[in-house]
């Protein structure tokens, strides 16, 4: 296994408050961390990230503009669907792109840069 890094940078366009970008190409194997650097954002910025096609969010940032890193699990559950709890926390596997949403920011140029830590399978 290897570690891969990717980077996608997320501008917010003149007369907008929101912005998107998806990675490309497609991230897989296991996410291990996700640095956002927020750029000229504003500090009401808003950040979902999910993986495409996918609605439940995978790290869900608020009202922040503090460069920093995350490191978001997926909690472990047994045959049962009962949780392990903290114990039980494990890298999310990824099998496609990830999707970066912002919003509340201002014009911003950079805007907000993500990078991406997966280990690669």
């Amino acid at each position: 296994m290897s570690l891969k890094l990717a980077r996608l940078v997320v501008n917010i366009a003149a007369g907008a408050s929101t912005g998107n970008g998806t990675f490309s190409p497609a991230a897989v194997g296991y996410l291990e961390e996700l640095y956002l650097d927020y750029g000229q954002t504003s500090a009401v910025t808003n950040v979902v990230i999910t993986e495409a096609g996918r609605s439940t969010p995978i790290l869900t940032v608020s009202n922040n503009q503090t460069d920093g890193a995350y490191y978001p699990r997926a909690i472990a559950v047994n045959p049962a669907n009962s949780s392990f709890g903290s114990t039980g926390a494990v890298p999310i596997p990824l099998a496609g792109p990830l999707y970066v949403s912002i919003t509340g920011g201002n014009v911003a140029s950079p805007g907000l840069t993500v990078y991406a830590k997966v280990t690669a399978v």
